[in-house]
């Protein structure tokens, strides 16, 4: 996506950062690591605290270029989220 082109190095180093703590505060709320749609909130707190920690170390690290793949995983983690917001807030749902 062209908007990602122009990324300063201290940019992406706060998204890490940010992304960092996001990951902490998931992994802390919900580490559960029972069969089920709980274990994909919990892996999905860890994926965010490892892509957090990257973008912290290394972040002038060449970015995604767009393309297929690319919108591909795109659509996979809004997939992912909408699938986690209606297991969540679904009656009877919670973990």
């Amino acid at each position: 996506m062209p908007i990602f082109a122009a990324q300063t190095a201290p940019v992406v180093y706060l998204n890490g950062t940010l992304l960092f703590v996001a990951g902490v505060a998931i992994v802390q709320a919900h580490n559960r690591w029972r069969w089920g749609w709980p274990l994909l909130v919990t892996l999905s707190g860890w994926g965010i605290l490892a892509v957090g920690l990257v973008r912290m170390i290394a972040p002038s690290a060449p970015q995604a270029s767009a393309g297929p793949v690319t919108d591909v995983v795109f659509v996979a983690l809004v997939a992912l989220g909408v699938g986690l917001s209606v297991l969540g807030y679904r009656r009877g749902g919670g973990a």
